[in-house]
């Protein structure tokens, strides 16, 4: 009879698995995945969380799965499995344990990037208007199902930041596009002019505030471009030239392709201003005064469920006091 020297025999290629090397294959993979999560989490912005659950959801059952592979020798995959176990054997089995280990410190940092996210503010500081309409404008992009915005005019930031301006025209097309509901409420002319009245009423206003060339020259360029001609700088030509403005954003926004927007016109102060994505998310923006100085308009991001809330009421409050002017309805009002 043959004797038994103690040792055991070396696992054959066609053998059972072996689970100790499984486990330690499996969990080096992890660590590899854990750690690519993390960064992904900390570092993608706010489009973090599609990267880190990709590679978590979807990346860790295939690469588990070939390593499974790998070790087993299925049957219907053979050479590839056969080739995956060279490879685990000859470049992953020797750094199984640093890549546990690794593991450990990357789960550590996954958790404490959630707790960081946990710990941000449901509202936060966006920024002074004009500054405030890029995030606007992200907000607006973002938009899936309905928005719902409630503001001065339609053409908001037309003279202050015309480019800005014309993205956030162009962001509610494209939201429209996408199939998202719009609902606008803007001021009427008559209070437009009102409140055109307290800037522009007076040549000595005008004169100030063109003093500044960066003003003026903003002003000169939108001017002759929607009149076709020299900029003229009266309390007249002023105040008709941001009506007009106004209306040619209404206008595009009525007649483009995509209908579904319903469009308000509101005598009565908004106040804050606010735009609201699928009620999941909102800006708001109001004056802001401190000691008798006027800081101009400063606007908040917010995600808390009862601001958005209220923001809400704000719009159906608004639109309910104005009249609907596109589509058009034979009482003024839907």
């Amino acid at each position: 009879m043959p004797q038994d020297d103690g040792e055991k025999p070396a696992p054959q290629p066609g053998g059972p698995p072996d689970p100790a090397r499984n486990v330690a294959l499996a969990s080096g993979v992890l660590g590899l995945l854990l750690t690519l999560a993390g960064v992904a989490e900390k570092f993608s912005s706010l489009n973090y969380w599609i990267v880190s659950n990709v590679l978590i959801y979807v990346g860790l059952p295939l690469i588990l799965l070939f390593v499974l592979a790998g070790s087993l020798r299925l049957p219907k995959i053979r050479g590839l499995s056969c080739s995956l176990r060279a490879f685990n054997d000859a470049y992953v089995l020797p750094f199984a344990p640093a890549l546990t280990l690794l593991a450990v410190a990357a789960a550590a940092v996954l958790i404490s990037v959630k707790i960081d996210l946990l710990n941000v503010p449901a509202t936060q500081y966006v920024d002074a208007f004009p500054q405030n309409i890029p995030a606007i404008n992200r907000l607006i992009n973002a938009t899936k199902g309905e928005l719902l915005i409630g503001t001065d005019f339609a053409s908001y930031g037309g003279y202050s930041s015309p480019g800005a301006a014309r993205e956030y025209l162009l962001a509610i097309e494209a939201a429209k596009a996408r199939g998202a509901k719009v609902g606008l409420v803007v001021y009427t002319d008559d209070h437009l002019k009102s409140w055109l009245g307290e800037w522009f009423d007076t040549q000595a206003k005008i004169n100030e505030k063109f003093a500044d060339e960066d003003n003026w020259r903003t002003f000169a360029n939108e001017f002759s471009d929607l009149e076709g001609d020299r900029p003229i700088a009266t309390p007249g030509s002023v105040n008709k030239f941001f009506l007009k403005l106004n209306e040619k954003y209404l206008s595009t926004l009525r007649n483009s392709r995509t209908k579904n927007i319903t469009i308000y016109r509101l005598d009565d102060p908004i106040a804050p201003f606010f735009w609201v994505r699928d009620r999941v998310e909102a800006i708001f923006s109001f004056p802001c005064e401190v000691q008798g100085v006027g800081l101009g308009e400063v606007a908040f991001r917010t995600t808390d469920p009862k601001i958005i809330t209220a923001l809400v009421g704000s719009y159906e409050r608004a639109r309910k006091r104005g009249t609907q002017v596109h589509p058009p309805t034979p009482g003024g009002n839907p």
